[in-house]
């Protein structure tokens, strides 16, 4: 089916989870990463999913924001489906803008370069990535949620991170289609805090607010 679940070994491990979890997300299951019998049937019957764009480049990425996961197509033909964490829609500060929300643009791009190992950003580390908006990539990385949690760029699996970039070169097509996650309220959870008691306060005047401090994410 063209999704990559590792070698076969007899071991249900990570590689096999995220390609469960692309089927799920394919066919708009619940995302458990268990091959319960919804998945069992729909891998059975597999169909592949319909292209998100029309009069598109032949050879091509895109990337489904709703879905999370990106097609490789070559001549019109799927190559690979791959399960993906794009931008959370959370507000954060840093990077080279500030602060700002985490979000994947969607749209029709081009990749621009390539960068062979890690790399080091102020947001991050990116596992071979592949730029194609400004510095917004798809590259590997340890963790890919089965929904968006991003700085921005379009997370893979690290093993699929490993060969993914020979099915691409500068220039090639990438469509980012759908709703960008911040468009739907995506917030991520409030951290714990500590409470303490605070002394009666006297006057009649509120005390000055305090701006939290941001909290660091992954990218």
């Amino acid at each position: 089916l063209h999704i990559d679940p590792g070698p076969v070994d007899g071991v249900y491990d990570q590689s096999t989870a995220y390609a469960v979890d692309a089927v799920e997300k394919i066919y708009g299951l619940p995302r458990d990463g268990d091959i319960g019998n919804a998945v069992q049937y729909d891998l059975t019957w597999f169909k592949w999913p319909k292209p998100l764009t029309t009069n598109a480049d032949p050879n091509r990425v895109e990337v489904s924001l709703d879905n999370q996961y990106l097609v490789l197509y070559q001549n019109n033909w799927i190559k690979q489906i791959v399960t993906v964490s794009t931008g959370g829609g959370y507000a954060f500060c840093g990077g080279d803008s500030g602060c700002q929300y985490a979000v994947t643009p969607p749209g029709k791009f081009a990749f621009t370069h390539y960068i062979n190992g890690w790399r080091t950003s102020k947001l991050g580390h990116l596992y071979k990535p592949f730029y194609f908006n400004g510095g917004i990539a798809i590259h590997g990385y340890p963790e890919v949620p089965n929904h968006a949690a991003s700085h921005g760029c379009v997370r893979i699996p690290m093993k699929v991170a490993d060969y993914f970039h020979n099915y691409l070169h500068t220039g090639m097509a990438v469509y980012v289609v759908g709703t960008p996650s911040h468009a739907l309220g995506v917030r991520p959870p409030t951290p714990a805090t500590t409470t303490t008691t605070a002394p009666a306060v006297t006057t009649t005047t509120k005390p000055p607010a305090t701006k939290p401090t941001p909290t660091t994410v992954k990218p």
